[in-house]
């Protein structure tokens, strides 16, 4: 695979998903921005689902099973979806990549952990 900027015949995670022309090539490019913010609300969902759960002093055997079954498949889901990503960055376009960088921008801006200075450098980038 070499880096490219082609626009025309571009698969996107699936053959169904094929760039024809300059508005497809936006509209994608909307699309998977948007699939990247969504990726890091997941992420600020679960981390606020989390922080609530581990606020509470007494917790029952079976709330802790059943908050560990919840957080196991919401990680689960942060994975394929992250995954996802991955595959469409690995499609070495540079019109998909920036806007899988555009969409991880404004999802970090908007919805990005707001513990101690310097906490987002420590939160991993990589696929899950």
């Amino acid at each position: 695979m070499l880096l490219n900027a082609d626009y025309k015949n571009v698969c996107v995670l699936t053959s169904k998903w094929k760039i024809k022309s300059i508005s497809g090539l936006i509209f994608t490019m909307i699309a998977i921005a948007t699939i990247s913010i969504g990726y890091e609300l997941l992420k600020y969902w679960t981390i606020k689902w989390e922080s609530r759960f581990n606020s509470i002093s007494t917790r029952t055997p079976a709330e802790y099973k059943a908050y560990k079954l919840k957080s196991s498949m919401l990680y689960g889901c942060a994975a394929f979806y992250s995954l996802m990503i991955m595959l469409i960055f690995m499609t070495y376009n540079i019109w998909l990549m920036g806007a899988v960088a555009i969409g991880s921008i404004l999802g970090h801006y908007f919805f990005s952990f707001n513990g101690p200075l310097g906490a987002s450098l420590t939160s991993s980038v990589g696929c899950h």
